[in-house]
């Protein structure tokens, strides 16, 4: 089964590296994560003054994979941990329920960057309804 996911940023991205694992949800889970990470760069001279980011729309590949299903860990470290064992157990993609940018369809850490593919990109600006959800 293939199912479409997506992931926004704000960097315009080619190909995702799924080492530390990416996460994909749902259209609005992306946006609000784009948004917070754009809030939460203003260290980082590249982004200063950045109004743009860019929703990636990607085809994830879950044909005969077994999920690992977990919770919301929230934090960086914790999320980390829960990756390092999913891998250890074998596993490619990891499944939850965002709690803390919810949507109506589960979200998603890819493990293995060639179960995703990147079908399109668009940009959302703060002049665009879609930037607030």
């Amino acid at each position: 089964m293939k199912t479409t996911v997506y992931h926004c940023s704000p960097d315009r991205i080619t190909h995702f590296k799924c080492d530390r694992g990416t996460h994909f949800g749902g259209e609005r889970s992306a946006i609000q994560a784009g948004r917070r990470k754009l809030s939460n760069i203003g260290h980082k001279d590249e982004y200063k003054g950045q109004e743009t980011l860019y929703m990636h729309v990607c085809e994830l590949d879950l044909t005969s994979l077994s999920l690992y299903e977990t919770f919301d860990k929230g934090g960086y470290e914790e999320w980390q941990r829960e990756i390092r064992f999913a891998r250890e157990e074998g596993f490619k993609v990891m499944v939850y329920h965002n709690k803390y940018e919810p949507d109506t369809v589960p979200s998603y850490i890819v493990l293995d960057e060639s179960l995703i593919t990147i079908k399109r990109r668009y940009e959302v600006c703060r002049c665009d309804p879609l930037y607030y959800g």
